[in-house]
């Protein structure tokens, strides 16, 4: 063991200033009497001792300590099971209501019978004056083949006009309202030939054979048609007025001078008796004279359509 060495440089005697004042002394007796060491050394024996018991109380000790660890241990236990088992919600079931369907009882109406009422007296009616009624039109007609004839007032549709190659038909109106000849062959729209408004008289023509029917249209007035074959007329000048259909001539061919006095349209369609429609030769409005070419055949017919007086001249 080392020597402690002298603070006095003088071998087995060292100085202390606590003894020297008798702050030694002082904290000896305080010690003494209170049983509390007031050294650091002192102290930390007199804890030792009372933890043990001064060596009596060691098995306490620890017997204590094992029993705190055993709690802590199923303490730490009782939180993991806590905390690993799963949080069981409680459900409560739903309370099912199943509504009944009500039956609606069929609302019987009851009739609610109406008060008679009470009539009031009315007034006499006024006569009105009311034009006589429109009389029907009245409609005779021949039918037959050999001479178709028809005539009346009004509307009308007259059936059973057979041609055979060519037709003259004379047409007649006297009124002042509007006018028209339609042809149909069957039920096929064939030409219009006439539509005029007041008076019209003319002869006007259809060019091929067939059966056909003629619807009128008439306002007011009273209208007829006749039908007639072709005429001869071997001549080489023609004069008339309004439409017409000139007879059948050997005259053909070369030059043939044309005139017209009127206000409207005027044209002449050159026709052979064979060879059928041929040539438009003039269509002009209001008064006209001029010389045109004649196309040449064995019989030549003319249809003129005119407002006013006409003239066809061979030169």
């Amino acid at each position: 063991m080392a020597k402690k060495k002298s603070n006095t440089g003088i071998p087995g005697l060292s100085f202390s200033a606590k003894r020297a004042t008798g702050i030694t002394n002082a904290k000896r007796k305080v010690a003494k009497k209170t049983g509390i060491p007031t050294t650091k050394s002192g102290r930390q024996r007199k804890v030792g001792k009372a933890a043990t018991g001064g060596g009596c109380l060691l098995p306490v000790f620890v017997v204590t300590a094992l029993i705190c660890a055993v709690i802590v241990a199923g303490c730490s236990s009782t939180e993991e099971t806590s905390a690993t088992q799963p949080t069981t919600v409680k459900t409560t079931k739903a309370v099912t209501t199943t509504i009944q369907p009500t039956t609606v009882e069929p609302t019987t109406v009851v009739p609610t019978t109406a008060e008679p009422t009470t009539e009031k007296p009315t007034e006499p009616p006024t006569e009105k004056l009311t034009e006589p009624p429109t009389e029907a039109p009245k409609i005779e007609d021949n039918a037959s083949s050999d001479g178709f004839w028809a005539e009346g007032n009004g509307d009308y549709v007259a059936d059973g006009l057979h041609v055979k190659n060519y037709a003259v038909l004379h047409i007649e109106h006297n009124g002042d309202g509007g006018f028209s000849v339609v042809s149909y062959e069957g039920d096929e729209y064939d030409e219009l030939l006439v539509a005029e408004v007041g008076n019209y008289s003319g002869d006007l023509l259809i060019d091929h054979s067939g059966d056909f029917n003629l619807e009128v249209k008439c306002s007011s007035g009273n209208w007829s048609i006749k039908s007639s074959e072709l005429s001869i007329d071997d001549s080489s000048s023609f004069s008339g007025n309004g439409d017409t259909i000139t007879g059948i001539t050997s005259y053909s061919g070369g030059s043939w001078k044309l005139e017209h006095f009127g206000e409207g349209g005027f044209s002449v369609v050159e026709y052979g008796v064979n060879e059928g429609y041929m040539e438009l030769l003039v269509a002009k409005v209001g008064n006209y004279s001029g010389i045109v070419k004649v196309e040449k055949a064995p019989n030549i017919f003319f249809e003129v359509k005119a407002d006013g007086d006409w003239t066809i001249e061979k030169q």
